[in-house]
């Protein structure tokens, strides 16, 4: 049997409440753009990653960072884990959402990694799902 990722809005954590947040960027005809993302919330799950914009040939990376500080790893900035490897974009939208949430707290990074494979300039626009713990 499977369950969505959340079927409560409570969890061991605390209260969830869902805060959608996009963000956009323009990548370069076959560049690698590296786009970082601050996670807003002191504590909080992913579960979702929406792009707009995207094309069949370009793929992608995710990746998240440690704080300014190095709070986790005691280096700032160091990559903690990776949740997308060279993932093969579609046409136009490309949505991907877990069975199971990642946990972040404030400060620490998502970074995405875009290859822009098409030889175009284009805008890539990103849906994330945080689910904010209360």
């Amino acid at each position: 049997m499977s369950l969505p990722a959340f079927s409560s809005n409570y969890t061991t954590d605390g209260k969830l409440f869902r805060r959608k947040h996009g963000y956009k960027f323009t990548v370069d005809a076959n560049e690698l753009k590296q786009f970082e993302i601050v996670v807003p919330y002191a504590k909080c799950k992913i579960d979702s990653v929406e792009i707009i914009g995207c094309h069949k040939t370009d793929t992608s990376n995710f990746k998240i960072l440690d704080d300014d500080l190095g709070t986790i790893t005691t280096i700032p900035k160091q990559q903690i884990n990776q949740y997308g490897f060279d993932v093969n974009m579609t046409d136009d939208f490309y949505k991907d959402q877990s069975r199971y949430e990642a946990d972040l707290f404030a400060g620490l990074y998502i970074k995405i990694e875009y290859q822009e494979n098409m030889g175009l300039q284009k805008e890539i626009r990103i849906n994330i799902d945080f689910h904010e713990v209360v």
